[in-house]
């Protein structure tokens, strides 16, 4: 994927290198819009008006996906009409809902939000980086492997002494579930930052969370709830109030340090297999044991509900139950976690070898397999050219084979043998 620079009069602010101090402003975090029918439009309206009752007035407006409802032409322009009647300078990043169901391709969002994706901008000493997280055909979200690269890339042209806030639609490193995979690479790259918030939308309600010294802050929906954020930025601090259009005082108002405090991250050396003890040991590296003494630790086995663990800060170790785990690859996060609610994550990929799975049969169909399924005797898959294929279990051997019409890209069920 490459990432273009579209010139629709859209002035982007960009200091490389600068050194300048932060200079006080305010701006609004507005998200989850969903405009698809006049009730929606008159919501986001509604709120785009509530802003400019406020004596600090917000001097740019971030969305943070979920713009329309289904992503068709004609909700994305009525979308980016009201925005752009609403006369303060904006900033808009997709949602699932702008991407899952219309089809419509990010060259085309681009041309409607006359904005690129992803983009940056430098404001009066501040960073602000808006990512895509929205995928074709899905509800979770995805930063990919480009983004990354890009990412990299665009902290490092403006220098590591400006703060950093990253946007995007789906929350990265959520608490209670994982709306994004957790990327190693991803992580390792917001740490360099500084990164200093990192806001998103999706939940529909006001959360906050710290993840590796990054804040996060989720916004709730515009939508119905018709709620916005408020974010003050001086040279000191960051202020986020929470707020309902229509409402004398914000929800909920907090203050944090504009620089985090920094917490040193372990990590995983290694993992090693005790098939005698049945035991499976993954091996730490914990630069400040003191740091790690009020924390709980948690593991997540392959992305599966979170479980307490217990870490031997002296051997620095853990130890978990070998049997728990698939033979061939497997994936562990593992979480400290402090009584203030801030968490320290590590994920961390390896294989299990063993000489009781080995393959029964291969078969080379020339084509990208997207979806396979098992009916009966046999076993159904899918290539994205269109074409699908019948497997004998017992050998690979095709059974049958037919050519649809058009590409095939996920899923395949069954009804009643069909």
């Amino acid at each position: 994927m490459s990432y273009r620079t579209l010139g629709f009069g859209l002035m982007l602010l960009l200091i490389v290198g600068s050194s300048a101090a932060v200079e006080p402003f305010v701006f609004a975090q507005l998200t989850d819009t969903h405009v698809a029918d006049s009730g929606s439009s008159e919501d986001l309206r509604i709120v785009l008006s509530d802003l400019r009752r406020h004596d600090d007035l917000p001097e740019f407006v971030l969305v943070t996906g979920d713009l329309s409802d289904f992503g068709e032409t004609a909700t994305l322009n009525r979308y980016a009409e009201i925005m752009e009647k609403s006369g303060f300078v904006h900033y808009s990043v997709p949602g699932n809902h702008d991407s899952r169901w219309s089809g419509l391709e990010l060259a085309a969002q681009e041309v409607i939000l006359t904005q690129a994706q992803p983009f940056s901008f430098v404001y009066k000493g501040v960073q602000f980086i808006g990512l895509n997280s929205a995928l074709p055909l899905e509800a979770w979200g995805h930063i990919d492997a480009s983004q990354i690269l890009w990412l990299e890339q665009e902290m490092s042209r403006v220098g590591s002494e400006l703060p950093r806030i990253l946007f995007c639609h789906h929350p990265f490193l959520y608490p209670d579930r994982s709306y994004q995979p957790e990327s190693e690479r991803l992580m390792q790259v917001i740490e360099s930052g500084p990164v200093v918030l990192f806001l998103s939308g999706h939940g529909h309600s006001f959360k906050h969370w710290t993840v590796n010294s990054v804040r996060h802050q989720m916004g709730a929906a515009t939508v119905r709830s018709r709620s916005y954020q408020l974010v003050h930025i001086d040279e000191k601090t960051i202020r986020i109030e929470q707020w309902v259009a229509g409402e004398s005082v914000p929800r909920e108002s907090r203050k944090i340090d504009l620089w985090p405090k920094k917490v040193a991250s372990f990590a995983i050396d290694s993992s090693a297999a005790d098939h005698a003890t049945g035991e499976l040991g993954f091996y730490l590296c914990i630069p400040h044991k003191d740091d790690y003494d009020s924390a709980t630790w948690w593991l997540r086995r392959n992305h599966k509900t979170a479980v307490p663990l217990r870490v031997d800060t002296v051997a620095v170790a853990a130890l978990d139950t070998l049997d728990r785990w698939l033979p061939g690859f497997n994936t562990a996060i593992i979480t400290a976690e402090w009584p203030d609610g801030s968490r320290v994550l590590r994920r961390f990929d390896f294989t299990l070898g063993t000489d009781a799975v080995q393959p029964l049969w291969q078969v080379d169909l020339h084509d990208r397999i997207q979806a396979s399924l098992a009916v009966a005797d046999q076993l159904i898959v899918a290539g994205k050219s269109g074409k699908v294929w019948a497997l004998r279990p017992e050998d690979g051997s095709v059974l049958w084979s037919q050519t649809l019409h058009g590409d095939i890209r996920k899923g395949l069920t069954c009804s009643q043998e069909r």
